[in-house]
């Protein structure tokens, strides 16, 4: 089952990449275009890098294209939704991660090919892929630098860190990759 699982994680992020290459020939002959008469800050041409309110903003694909309030407060759930999950990821692995010691005893010794071959480690490994992956993704909807939406994405880290993290006997994670 993991197996398929990898599979078809694999035949994703290649065909995702495939269509993301395609699109960023498209992107960038439209982004030549768009700089032809770019203005000093005070148009909606360029990419802002300093925090705003406008409503028209691109969140992390090119087909993600926020151009009214209304896409903006949806856009604002989904990313609020999104972090409310990840934060529940990470409670996941650390959950599977001490259900995995405890099984295993501190004196036992295993092979290095029985430890990497191990379930428990290959569903961890892709967990830790998705972790990463959604971590950064939530960073770069953080650089829209759009208040409302950067405002939604650390109150959905809040939430979720509420909802999932109560149980936690440790307050700090050495292994954080995101904040």
């Amino acid at each position: 089952m993991a197996c398929c699982l990898v599979k078809t994680i694999v035949v994703l992020v290649l065909f995702g990449g495939l269509c993301l290459a395609e699109q960023a020939d498209d992107a960038r002959v439209n982004m030549e275009m768009s700089t032809e008469g770019m203005s000093d800050g005070g148009g909606h041409e360029g990419h802002n890098m300093f925090f705003h309110t406008d409503a028209n903003i691109y969140i992390l694909f090119y087909e993600w294209h926020v151009t009214d309030t209304g896409g903006l407060v949806g856009s604002c759930f989904v990313v609020a939704i999104c972090a409310i999950l990840y934060e529940g990821l990470k409670q996941l692995r650390e959950i599977l991660a001490r259900r995995s010691k405890k099984k295993s005893s501190m004196f036992e010794t295993t092979s290095w090919k029985d430890g990497l071959l191990s379930w428990t480690h290959i569903l961890q490994t892709c967990l830790h892929f998705i972790q990463v992956t959604v971590s950064y993704c939530l960073m770069l909807v953080a650089m829209t630098f759009n208040v409302w939406v950067f405002l939604s994405l650390c109150l959905g880290l809040a939430v979720g860190y509420y909802l999932f993290a109560w149980p936690r006997a440790v307050v700090t994670d050495i292994n954080e990759h995101c904040h």
